[in-house]
């Protein structure tokens, strides 16, 4: 079978920021996949950006569509869509992996793709909470024909439906070789804090706080993609400080997943995977967060007990009591994070395997629930197609983007006119009651936009039917004022 995984990557280093956890998570599964016989196709606009041995073993086993920016980047979705439809089509696809939830840029493209050509999809992302789980199938699932939601397993949705898949984390356990590896670069310390420094802030926070803590019983072990480039940065240290920190290359999955068990203390970018990662090893997590990572408050509440993060990469005496504590919470006040193998790899690839060729039943009723019946979406297109005959065969709805009492979702209509059968793309809107359709800034102030199309309006002025006017119109101020995600 054939498998096209949507993803982003973004990786700046000398600023510090990085997203490649859902570019990980893809290749992990891909070159699972590939090793089980299967043909995978990877479509990531910044895949350059980064290289570790994973990234590198994809590039030689999988294939990357090699679409121009202009097919990512260009103001009109149509023709983006319209480059995506080439690609999935010339390649053949099977089943579409949206790597993470579809609200913008190529992954919503992908999964608009995917519905108008009537390839099955998954939406493959993060299990925060049992609460968060249960909400992103709700807001998410509907446009999908399966989500695969990743974490452990208290984490995990209770009694999630049948198209819905728990995915332990992608952890590897070590071998005799990836024992003896990181035995021959293991520092001697009774604790060591392992710093993930393919994030530059988390590198800068763990020599601020070594400068503020010179005679802290620790070492820190620094894991880079530029040894060289890091020891160049930290020769300038004092000797007491300096021969504190040890620099290695980043190793294989299997040496640093050890490396992590091992550790005190493991200090990064506040990213999900490096946090349940950590959680599920028993080994306390430091993150570092800015825009874009994840929110701790986000997690069960009890994971605030050796889970810590913070902004500031000046050791400030609050962070500093922070790394203390991490640093001294022992591996029995973790407890069990997570219950049974850690066999995501398996799970996700039969579940990926099971998904091909079928797409879900019930969508139609699902989107009914949500207001857009098929009689409604009906007389949308019937206004959309003036004189035409039209049979509705099929719809599904995704949110896109919600606010205080409104939200925006993403409609798919599948009909037939004529001998024809063709799917629409369309926006809906909805709104708690007439004082938010009519007090909402953003929404008074779009209604006499002349972009709008509005195909359909609900007796009660609380439901609208209009044309998709792309991403970019999405993400304006002026149409959905501040977004709630």
């Amino acid at each position: 079978m054939k498998f096209v995984f949507a993803t982003y990557c973004m990786m700046n280093d000398a600023n510090g920021d990085s997203l490649i956890g859902a570019y990980k998570r893809c290749l992990r599964i891909g070159l699972e996949l590939h090793r089980r016989g299967h043909s995978v196709a990877v479509l990531c606009a910044g895949h350059g950006s980064f290289r570790d041995a994973t990234v590198v073993e994809a590039l030689d086993k999988l294939t990357f569509f090699r679409l121009s920016f202009k097919a990512f980047l260009h103001p009109s979705s149509r023709y983006r869509r319209r480059c995506l439809r080439k690609a999935f089509r010339a390649f053949g696809a099977d089943v579409v992996v949206i790597g993470d939830a579809p609200l913008g840029s190529v992954l919503l493209d992908a999964a608009v793709t995917a519905n108008e050509l009537g390839i099955p999809s998954v939406v493959l992302d993060n299990a925060y909470s049992p609460r968060h789980a249960r909400k992103f199938v709700c807001d998410h699932g509907g446009a999908a024909d399966g989500i695969a939601l990743m974490g452990p397993s208290s984490f995990q949705m209770r009694r999630p439906p049948a198209s819905y898949c728990g995915v332990a984390p992608l952890i590897r356990p070590a071998n005799q070789h990836a024992s003896a590896a990181l035995d021959a670069i293991w520092p001697r310390a009774r604790r060591v804090v392992t710093v993930l420094g393919y994030e530059m802030r988390a590198e800068q926070l763990a020599v601020n706080m070594l400068r503020e803590l010179p005679r802290l019983a620790c070492d820190f072990l620094l894991v880079t993609p530029r040894p060289a480039a890091a020891e160049a940065r930290l020769a300038a240290l004092p000797a007491i400080l300096r021969e504190k920190i040890h620099i290695t290359a980043m190793p294989e999955e299997t040496v640093l997943f050890e490396m992590m068990r091992r550790s005190a203390l493991v200090i990064g970018k506040a990213g999900f995977m490096q946090i349940c990662e950590c959680a599920c090893l028993g080994t306390p997590f430091l993150g570092v967060y800015y825009r874009g990572c994840c929110s701790f408050w986000d997690l069960p509440l009890r994971t605030l007990l050796f889970v810590g993060q913070t902004s500031d990469t000046a050791a400030s005496f609050t962070v500093r009591l922070r790394f203390l504590r991490l640093l001294y919470t022992g591996k029995r006040l973790i407890g069990r994070v997570h219950r049974g193998a850690f066999n995501g790899l398996d799970t996700v690839c039969r579940f990926l395997d099971s998904i091909a060729g079928k797409l879900r039943e019930g969508v139609t009723a699902e989107a009914a629930r949500m207001g857009y019946t098929a009689e409604r979406v009906r007389q949308a297109l019937e206004a959309r197609h003036p004189g035409r005959g039209i049979e509705v065969i099929s719809v599904r709805s995704a949110q896109m983007r919600g606010w205080p009492g409104a939200r925006i979702d993403c409609v798919f209509a599948g009909y037939r006119s004529g001998r024809r059968q063709m799917v629409a793309t369309l926006w809906g809107r909805r709104v708690s009651s007439r004082t938010a359709s009519t007090g909402d800034k953003a929404a008074t102030e779009s209604a006499g936009d002349p972009r709008r199309k509005i195909w359909y309006r609900s007796p009660d002025g609380l439901l609208t039917l209009e044309e998709d006017l792309g991403e970019f119109d999405l993400a304006g101020d002026h149409l959905i004022g501040r977004p709630v995600l």
